[in-house]
């Protein structure tokens, strides 16, 4: 069983709710997970501007500089070395093997493949974590990483299990996954904008990838037992006119984290709290506490 670091980078409020009843779309919660210690489920709920989240909005979510009228089309993100946190102990999570989780990753999945707008995904959705702990008792935080870790991000899509195998997750060998993916479109004039995180500058051969920029989000962060952490994924599009024409130079609208992209700029330092180029990290604001 792989070990669970974490490293801190943001401190923000989240709760999280234990049950012993696996989240939607985790089939019969079992493998990884099973056995001793206590069940553990940490819920997410995404939200757009504190709405809840759907793929076809009504009325329609506004987003962005230029307050558009957008639908959305996908909304998915890895996280990864999950830890409950009792003082000074750190406490692993064993997850539950199932369709969205397995090898101590976990894919979060809000789109709905049956709705219109995202009929490229998959009609599962996947809005909680699963497993089993040591002991909840005295626990006081919790930890997390967005992504997929290191030494899982380059391997072959089509060769291995779920939650790895989705291919619209996954840029290429040497790019490895997308650690978290939201497209949009426009209502009117029907521009999409895809927000993509995942890892930069990265060059080897299989088995021996480096990166430059790794682009993984880690956070530890404050729980309340009795509630869940919010995803407010409106705030991804702060700063960008989904309205305007791709920047010159730029052949894709929106960001795919490149360092040179200039709509990842403001939402990696303001939102994800990541260093974009030769920038510094700023603080992370995609992930609240629930009211």
């Amino acid at each position: 069983m792989r070990r669970f670091v974490a490293v801190i980078v943001s401190s923000v409020a989240l709760p999280m709710l234990l049950t012993a009843c696996p989240a939607d779309g985790t089939g019969e919660g079992e493998g990884e997970g099973d056995g001793e210690g206590d069940a553990v489920t940490l819920p997410f709920a995404a939200l757009v501007n504190g709405a809840p989240f759907s793929c076809q909005g009504d009325p329609a979510f506004v987003l962005g500089s230029g307050d558009v009228a957008t639908t959305f089309l996908d909304a998915r993100f890895y996280v990864h070395d999950i830890e409950l946190l009792a003082g000074s102990e750190r406490r692993p999570v064993t997850l539950d093997a199932n369709t969205f989780q397995r090898d101590g990753v976990a894919l979060l999945d809000f789109e709905n493949g049956d709705s219109a707008s995202c009929d490229t995904g998959s009609p599962e959705t996947h809005t909680a974590v699963t497993g089993r702990v040591s002991s909840v008792a005295g626990v006081t935080g919790v930890s997390f990483v967005v992504g997929v870790p290191e030494d899982l991000n380059h391997l072959d899509v089509a060769a291995v299990e779920a939650p790895l195998n989705v291919q619209s997750m996954y840029w290429n060998w040497t790019g490895g996954y997308k650690f978290l993916k939201v497209d949009v479109q426009t209502d009117v004039g029907g521009r999409s904008s895809f927000f993509h995180v995942g890892s930069t500058a990265c060059s080897g051969d299989p088995g021996a990838i480096t990166c430059a920029n790794p682009n993984r989000i880690a956070l530890e962060l404050d729980i309340d037992l009795a509630k869940g952490v919010d995803v407010d994924l409106a705030r991804l599009f702060d700063g960008i006119d989904l309205d305007a024409a791709p920047a010159a130079g730029d052949p894709v609208k929106g960001c795919m984290s490149g360092p040179d992209d200039p709509e990842c700029t403001t939402p990696f330092t303001t939102v994800l709290g990541l260093a974009h180029g030769d920038g510094t990290p700023g603080v992370q604001g995609l992930f609240s506490a629930a009211e």
